[in-house]
């Protein structure tokens, strides 16, 4: 089975493309100019000068534009109205320490989500300013088309999001550096727990390929997040294959197998939580009837199983096999790969 260059790089590309789903920081970019002009507002209202009433128009005109997309998720025109109606009183020449428009998103007594539309430091009271918040499979569907991938039970933290940045113009410069690291931080943290203990496993010269990869990705500026995908190049390891029309005694046997190059989405592909990945493969094995060497398609599953299927001279073979090379994978080891090379991309 011959494959070109060009087929590889459309076959990987492909199978990227495809298993896109939204992730947290899906979530927190599509908010990034709320977020953008919410810090220069704040920041300008540690000292107010002539700037100050520039950042807060574009903050003004950054909640109105999000305050919109919410309501059309959401399908509830409160909520762009209430945003809008907020976002006025919130100028700067208006503002003080005991009145400071904000938007809070929580659970009410009866543990229903609900958004709070208030001035100051009292809760609003006012019906008007309370809004019950109910997900259903349309608030998903404008979600994934929103986002423009899976965001299947993210809408709650979509909306929490919006909130959190509307509001983050009130927030003290300390305050503001401590909340947006804390937010990362937590969602890092979780993350690359799962990737240290769930993902698969990857050989030194794996490790630098997906760093080179990825590099783009760690080189946002941002607080740093595992790599969405696994890269492979070289690999090598053992698994079991039926090989058919072999010589009986011959067909189903072990087996060497190569993998020249691969990727895997390590957390969840197609909306889903079982990791997937492809890889391009050659096995060997001394077979009487068929020739030793063949060459062909490798899937991973759930960042354990791998199977696939390889055409030796005509006569297909299948197999199966196991990652538990994972097993045997130091954790303390991998924390310290990864600290050392991201570090480099930290500002």
């Amino acid at each position: 089975m011959k494959w070109s260059i060009i087929g590889i790089t459309t076959a990987l590309f492909s199978f990227t493309a495809l298993a896109e789903t939204c992730t947290t920081e899906s979530i927190y970019d599509h908010f990034d100019e709320l977020r953008k002009s919410s810090v220069a507002y704040a920041v300008s209202l540690e000292k107010v000068d002539d700037s100050t009433t520039h950042h807060y128009i574009a903050w003004y005109n950054a909640t109105e534009v999000a305050g919109s997309e919410v309501s059309y998720v959401l399908n509830d025109d409160r909520i762009g109205l209430q945003s809008k109606k907020l976002a006025a009183t919130a100028k700067p020449n208006i503002i003080s320490d005991t009145f400071v428009p904000q938007i809070l998103f929580d659970r009410n007594m009866n543990d229903e989500w609900e958004l709070q539309f208030f001035a100051g430091k009292q809760v609003a009271q006012n019906n008007e300013d309370i809004i019950t918040i109910k997900s259903n499979d349309e608030v998903e569907e404008k979600l994934t088309k929103i986002l423009k991938c899976d965001a299947t039970g993210l809408q709650y933290l979509y909306i929490d999001t919006w909130a959190s940045y509307w509001t983050l113009y009130k927030s003290k410069l300390a305050e503001l550096n401590a909340a947006e690291v804390a937010k990362a931080a937590i969602s890092g943290s979780k993350l690359w727990d799962k990737y240290y203990y769930k993902s698969r496993y990857m050989y030194p010269w794996e490790k630098a390929f997906s760093l080179v990869m990825s590099e783009n990705e760690l080189n946002d500026g941002k607080f740093k997040l595992p790599p969405k995908y696994q890269y492979f190049l070289l690999r090598p390891w053992a698994a079991l294959e039926y090989v058919e029309n072999a010589d009986d005694g011959s067909q189903f046997k072990g087996t060497i197998t190569f993998e020249w190059v691969g990727i895997n989405k390590w957390n969840g592909c197609f909306g889903s939580d079982i990791a997937c990945g492809v890889s391009l493969v050659s096995t060997y094995s001394d077979r009487a009837g068929a020739d030793d060497f063949g060459h062909g398609v490798m899937l991973h599953v759930a960042n354990k199983y791998s199977f696939g299927v390889t055409s030796r001279d005509s006569k297909a073979g299948f197999f199966v096999t196991v990652d538990l090379l994972k097993a045997f994978n130091d954790k303390e080891d991998e924390v310290k790969y990864w600290v050392e090379k991201v570090d480099k991309y930290l500002p």
